[in-house]
């Protein structure tokens, strides 16, 4: 892919009714990340998407040495936006959490590592 030189495992969505395909592994301004990431899971409607990564810079302030599970909210899923899940107390939920809720995506959208 143009501009993936970062020589690392990253994660990609793949819209096949547009046939483009976009790197999500990448902090909020764009940049790439300076650690592989792995083990996706795709929401069945394609709105969400989590992974695993080892990277440090994808978030500002992450300075904890483990490996972190991020959330990707994909703005072409034709699913109205939301919450995807929330912990019983109301508040949001561990980010591990986010992984074992969503059903494995079968729609139009798929991702690779």
């Amino acid at each position: 892919m143009v501009g993936d030189t970062n020589g690392v495992r990253d994660v990609f969505l793949s819209d096949r009714t547009t046939a483009r395909v976009t790197r999500i592994s990448v902090s909020s301004a764009g940049a790439e990340s300076d650690g592989f990431s792995f083990e996706t899971v795709i929401s069945g409607d394609g709105r969400y998407i989590t992974y695993t990564s080892v990277a440090s810079s994808l978030v500002v302030g992450d300075t904890n040495a483990v490996t972190d599970v991020f959330l990707f909210a994909n703005p072409a899923a034709a699913a109205a936006p939301g919450r995807p899940a929330l912990a019983a107390t109301g508040s949001d939920p561990i980010a591990a959490g986010f992984s074992a809720v969503l059903p494995l995506g079968a729609g139009v959208f798929t991702v690779a590592y």
